[in-house]
Parts: C-alpha cells; sequence; structure tokens
C-alpha cells in the first residue's frame, strides 16, 4: 500500500475547528477536504482570501452555461420547430387561397361566367405557386444561413 506524503501547516485554532465541521459535514477527513480546497483555488487561478474573485468566478461561469443551454436550446427550436412551422403556414396560405378560388369559381359558374375566370385563372394559379415555391426556397434559404452564422459565431 502506498503511503501519502503529508507536510504540516499551521493554521488558527478558529479556522481548524471550522474546517473540521465542514469536513465531517461532508462526511471526509480534514487532510481530503484541505487537499480538495487548495486544488479548487489552485485550478481556477484564484485567491481564496478574495470573496470577489470567488463569485465572480462563479457567477461568470454560471452566466456562460445558461447562455449555451439557451443557445442549444434555440438552435433545436431553429431547426425543428420554426422551419416546419413556416412550411405548415404557407401550405395553410395556399390551402386558403386554393378555397377561395373555388368559392369564386362556384359563384361564377352561377353567374355563366366560368369560361373567363378560368382562362383568367390559369396563369394567376402558376404565378401564386412560383411565389410561393420562391418566397419558401428564401424563407429556408435565411434561416439556414442564420444557424450557420449563429454556429460560427460560438
Amino acid at each position: 500500500m502506498s503511503e501519502r506524503q503529508t507536510k504540516h501547516v499551521l493554521i488558527r485554532a478558529t479556522t481548524h475547528r471550522q474546517a473540521v465541521i465542514v469536513a465531517e459535514g461532508f462526511e471526509c477527513t480534514l487532510s481530503d477536504y484541505a487537499d480538495a480546497a487548495v486544488g479548487y483555488f489552485a485550478e481556477r487561478g484564484l485567491d481564496p482570501r478574495s470573496i470577489k474573485a470567488r463569485e465572480s468566478v462563479i457567477i461568470i461561469d454560471e452566466i456562460r452555461k445558461s447562455t449555451d443551454r439557451l443557445f442549444r436550446f434555440l438552435q433545436v427550436q431553429e431547426t425543428g420547430l420554426l422551419l416546419p412551422m413556416a412550411r405548415i403556414m404557407l401550405e395553410a396560405l395556399n390551402h386558403s387561397a386554393a378555397g377561395r378560388r373555388q368559392g369564386l369559381r362556384l359563384l361564377l359558374q352561377q353567374l355563366g361566367q366560368l369560361d373567363t375566370f378560368d382562362k383568367q385563372n390559369a396563369t394567376g394559379e402558376e404565378y401564386v405557386s412560383k411565389q410561393s415555391e420562391a418566397g419558401m426556397d428564401l424563407l429556408i434559404k435565411t434561416l439556414e444561413e442564420q444557424t450557420k452564422q449563429s454556429r460560427k459565431a460560438r
């Protein structure tokens, strides 16, 4: 069994009592607690005498973590929710326009002017269809570019 090398450090009696109580609360030895505490400050390059330095590092770390979580959430929403939602909205608009055209056809049929409507509507439907496709393509392209730019910014 390998033995750990130890050194002795003089500390105030009140600090010793406080460390013993805290170490017991964490169910570890005073030596393990002191090793962990010194390691914590050494790894982060913090001065344990400065309360503000410790608090600011913790706050900055929490802000960083929260920002990363929020960014990941927004990316998922963007690709998993916004794009499909935009497609659904565009399809709903197309269906709505088709419903209006059908209603207009029925009305014109009753009025005996359906032939005129069909001739004019044929070119109008092509135009609306092309514009809808172009709009959807532009929306998809814009969302994809924004996603790429946000990833590069990280």
